[in-house]
């Protein structure tokens, strides 16, 4: 996913940052009861690519408001985030 243009979620969050790690945590927040009763055995999987090693979280700013934005600054730290 690499978004040209500055966009942010419905709820106000730069979109790369809304689809790569605040919908997988919103998702897992939703499943969390249905997983507890599966029993021991559940598990939740989430994948990243390599693209994570390429950059940091930058916590002051993951709205990106402050740095330029492009694909690239925003991207990398989503994917970043999903091995959290």
């Amino acid at each position: 996913m690499a978004i040209k243009d500055y966009t942010t979620s419905a709820d106000g969050i730069e979109q790369h940052f809304a689809a790569n790690h605040v919908g997988h945590f919103l998702l897992t927040e939703l499943l969390m009861n249905k997983i507890l009763l599966a029993g021991t055995n559940a598990r939740i999987v989430f994948v990243a690519s390599l693209g994570y090693m390429s950059g940091g979280i930058r916590i002051d700013d993951y709205n990106f408001q402050v740095i330029n934005y492009t694909e690239t600054t925003t991207c990398i730290p989503g994917l970043l985030t999903r091995t959290l």
